[in-house]
């Protein structure tokens, strides 16, 4: 089956990465535990939806410590009505542990084109920012309290950018979004917008290293929608939507040099290698990028994390209740 032969690429290329032998930690005295990542669903009415509270119930049978949504919540070409960015928010409820939501670009930045309802980009930023972000805890049954870079008076509008550390490990989001960042010179308004934001984001990510290696960190989890290195294929054309993203992840690595995943959706295809490399070619060792599934496939990815060990990670597609395949 094809789940089976993801799950063996990804324990050869486990136990490839450094520190694989899971050597344990003198200091650690953490349990093991396992976190979900899923993003980019779901898309199609009604089906989607059924396979989305489907998804729930596996996740709810595991019993993650937490869950995070890496964005696109609603297909590009559906129109972006309150009701259908709104929606969501009930299910990510129905998570017996805490649900961290991320947003992605269908929710707002696509929602200039006519299939989308030709709607105001940033009417449809506020919306959610009110909806989904009103109070600094997650969202499901047990939600967490989060740290938010608004509670930096500089950053006061960026209620979405949160951290939190479990068994030792910090986590964190930061708001980089699928189509090009909103870099696309559309407006002035759009310009504006993602300058702003862009500064934000990449200064929560330095930020985030700095509290990780200050508080000593075992490890660093930074959540964000976008691919932002097959973006930079289109730098010229669109004036680096990730150049900042990027320059930040890679300097936090090498300065951390603990064990860094960074997790994205944005174009729907399971990924999980080691892409990033110094400005001499060589490559990051520490900094891990995993690609969450996306529509048409409703399912996610198992995160397990061992504080006791050095590799610290070990990921795979989750796996059904009862050993069935996930919805098609």
């Amino acid at each position: 089956m094809l789940i089976g032969v993801i799950l063996a690429t990804v324990a050869l290329f486990a136990l490839s990465w450094p520190g694989a032998a899971d050597t344990p930690s003198k200091s650690s005295v953490d349990a093991p535990f396992t976190i979900v990542a899923m993003g980019d669903a779901p898309y199609s009415d009604p089906l989607d939806y059924l396979r989305f509270s489907g998804l729930i119930h596996t996740i709810n049978a595991l019993g993650p410590a937490f869950s995070v949504h890496v964005g696109d919540i609603k297909s590009g070409s559906r129109p972006c009505t309150d009701r259908r960015l709104t929606r969501i928010r009930d299910y990510f409820n129905d998570f017996n542990s805490a649900l961290i939501y991320t947003p992605g670009d269908n929710e707002w930045t696509d929602c200039h084109r006519l299939p989308a309802g030709g709607w105001d980009p940033l009417d449809r930023l506020d919306l959610l920012r009110r909806t989904y972000f009103a109070t600094a805890e997650s969202h499901g049954k047990n939600p967490i309290r989060l740290t938010r870079q608004s509670d930096d008076k500089r950053f006061r509008k960026f209620v979405e950018n949160a951290r939190w550390d479990h068994g030792g490990v910090g986590f964190l989001t930061a708001y980089v979004v699928g189509s090009y960042n909103n870099a696309e010179r559309r407006d002035a308004a759009a310009r504006a917008e993602f300058k702003e934001r862009d500064k934000a984001s990449s200064t929560w990510i330095a930020d985030g290293f700095a509290w990780a290696r200050g508080t000593d960190k075992k490890g660093l989890v930074i959540f964000i929608h976008a691919d932002p290195l097959r973006g930079r294929d289109h730098d010229r054309k669109v004036g680096r939507p990730f150049g900042r993203t990027v320059k930040a992840l890679k300097q936090g690595a090498l300065t951390f040099k603990k064990p860094v995943l960074v997790v994205h959706g944005d174009f729907h295809e399971y990924k999980l290698d080691k892409p990033f490399a110094t400005a001499s070619g060589k490559t990051i060792e520490n900094l891990t990028r995993l690609e969450v599934q996306g529509a048409p496939e409703v399912w996610a990815t198992r995160i397990d994390i061992d504080p006791s060990t050095e590799s610290l990670f070990r990921i795979a597609p989750l796996e059904p209740v009862g050993g069935q395949p996930p919805p098609d």
